[in-house]
């Protein structure tokens, strides 16, 4: 038998020798528990909201409410997030009971949810808090510790989609000791129109921006962006390039609640508040074919000298004429102005106005059919 050269047999050997020294540093080092990393966009994340999906499948977020939900049999669950501003703060559910309120950091930053000694099976939901002028959030991905991913949850088959100002985005709804408002305050899970959802069994999309309205801000300011803009937006900020593709959420019910900010610095022109509500509410129809439309006048507003409430109700009820659809409608809204500390609607006033809400727009529900 040929003698083999030395060359291989001194590769042979070197090789032999790495072997067996990883063989047995790996009996004296404990091997690091697996993970299971997916991005929010994967199919085993139910996500609900609007969300701009990333070039590495990471998910950027700004309107309130917006969902990651996941089911998963594991000793661990963590997650990563990052924050433009580290003001935006992000809920986190297991099997549906609150675990704690995370402040974003502005770095990429892992967050553990659980951490169990053997696997167990649990129902992940992380929810954002806070809204776009907070400044956007990014899921970068989420991982599972010794276990492993189960089928998604389903989604409610309604759908309810909700635009509004800074009380749709649940402002003041989680009030703290004093008066001082801080982004702590936003409690989109208890906003009203999440609570409607719940009551209607309806997956919710919340699309709404503190301090804008139809036509101008609540500044007077025309020049900002306001709902009818915003709306065709999966981020609600311009220099986001987020456009909304409106086929991706077909709304079975639409509550429109603007205005607020429309009369904060009087009575705006009336021919041309009602002309710019008719185009938009002519955009939702078109956009919505088998919705239930129902434009409110939100519950800040109050009988001033002004009159400010009376007139928006009658704008309101002159753009129901002008639309002529019976598909659309107007529904008043009680007041709930806050309370000494704020004019938003607290807490427990926001439970009030979805109990409002919930009576009229099944009253109105059972007409159509």
């Amino acid at each position: 038998m040929p003698i083999p050269p030395l060359r291989t047999l001194v590769i042979c050997t070197a090789a032999s020798l790495i072997c067996a020294l990883f063989s047995a540093c790996s009996t004296l080092i404990p091997q690091q528990a697996p993970l299971q990393t997916v991005a929010p966009n994967h199919p085993m994340v139910t996500v609900s909201g609007r969300t701009q999906t990333m070039l590495d499948g990471s998910e950027r977020f700004g309107y309130p409410g917006v969902s990651f939900t996941v089911n998963v049999k594991a000793k661990g669950v963590i997650f990563n997030a990052s924050s433009t501003s580290g003001n935006n703060y992000l809920d986190v559910y297991i099997d549906g009971q609150l675990q704690r309120s995370i402040k974003l950091e502005k770095a990429a930053t892992d967050y553990v949810v659980f951490n169990h000694n053997r696997a167990q099976q649990h129902q992940v939901k992380i929810l954002n808090r806070s809204e776009s002028w907070h400044g956007l959030a990014t899921l970068h991905s989420i991982r599972v510790q010794d276990g492993k991913f189960l089928a998604p949850p389903a989604k409610p088959r309604t759908k309810l989609l909700v635009i509004g100002d800074s009380v749709t985005c649940g402002t003041g709804a989680n009030r703290k000791q004093g008066c001082e408002m801080d982004p702590s305050w936003w409690d989109a899970h208890n906003s009203f129109g999440m609570q409607l959802g719940r009551a209607l069994n309806a997956e919710t999309h919340l699309v709404c921006y503190g301090g804008r309205g139809v036509m101008r801000s609540w500044n007077g300011e025309p020049k900002d962006i306001q709902a009818p803009a915003f709306y065709d937006l999966a981020v609600p900020e311009p220099w986001a390039d987020a456009p909304w593709d409106n086929s991706k959420f077909k709304a079975d019910i639409i509550l429109v609640s603007l205005g607020t900010n429309d009369f904060s610095m009087g009575i705006p022109d009336q021919q041309t508040f009602i002309n710019t509500y008719v185009a938009f509410a002519t955009i939702l129809l078109r956009d919505h074919p088998n919705a239930t439309i129902a434009i409110t006048d939100g519950a800040i507003l109050g009988h001033d000298e002004l009159n400010k409430k009376g007139t928006l109700q009658n704008y309101l009820k002159q753009v129901q004429a002008a639309v002529d659809s019976p598909r659309l409608a107007f529904i008043p809204s009680n007041i709930y102005a806050g309370d000494s500390c704020d004019a938003h609607p607290t807490g427990e006033q926001h439970t009030q106005m979805a109990q409002d809400l919930q009576v009229q727009l099944e009253q109105l529900l059972n007409t159509k059919r």
